[in-house]
């Protein structure tokens, strides 16, 4: 059980750092993910494409995501002016997708914001924003990052052992007389 849980935090820890997401954040999603069918990764793949479009939409105020977004009532900038994180933009876009109906319109704002996978998430967003922000997990980013630097070490001891043995095997065999 403990290794599962180090290894669950390792890769928590390096899903947080390519989507950008909380480690917190990540794993309400893989909750919600997983009650309505989806798995975190399809939710990480939607992250990271909704984090380009809102970085297209901060940049120049255009593109799917922008007007995705803009027909949604939900801006990719918060008060200061500061581009909104992908989940935070995420959690308000499962706000408005609970009160909408499902259909055509939802399913092509989805795949707007989230590309291909836009619509496998509908059902997890369909819980609306409140309800994935109120799901209570025990992953924490403290743990996930203990838990990558515990991993860390172990590759690097393992990989060290590995080239010791290449390197006494080296040595051996350099000493051997050639056969020539």
């Amino acid at each position: 059980m403990a290794k599962g849980a180090l290894e669950g935090g390792d890769a928590m820890y390096d899903l947080s750092q390519k989507t950008g997401m909380s480690v917190e954040s990540l794993a309400r999603f893989k909750k919600a993910a997983s009650t309505t069918g989806t798995d975190l990764e399809s939710v990480a793949k939607a992250s990271m494409k909704l984090s380009k479009g809102l970085f297209e939409a901060g940049q120049s105020g255009k593109g799917p995501a922008a007007e995705a977004l803009q027909s949604l009532g939900i801006s990719a900038k918060d008060a200061e002016g500061k581009l909104r994180s992908a989940d935070d933009v995420m959690l308000a876009v499962a706000t408005k997708f609970k009160a909408m109906p499902d259909g055509v319109n939802k399913t092509a704002l989805a795949m707007q914001l989230f590309g291909k996978s836009g619509a496998d998430l509908i059902p997890m967003l369909n819980q609306g924003g409140d309800a994935i922000e109120k799901m209570k997990v025990k992953m924490t980013s403290a743990f996930a990052e203990k838990a990558d630097e515990y991993s860390d070490k172990l590759t690097a001891l393992s990989g060290d052992r590995k080239s010791t043995r290449l390197n006494s095997s080296h040595v051996s065999e350099s000493r051997m007389p050639s056969s020539a």
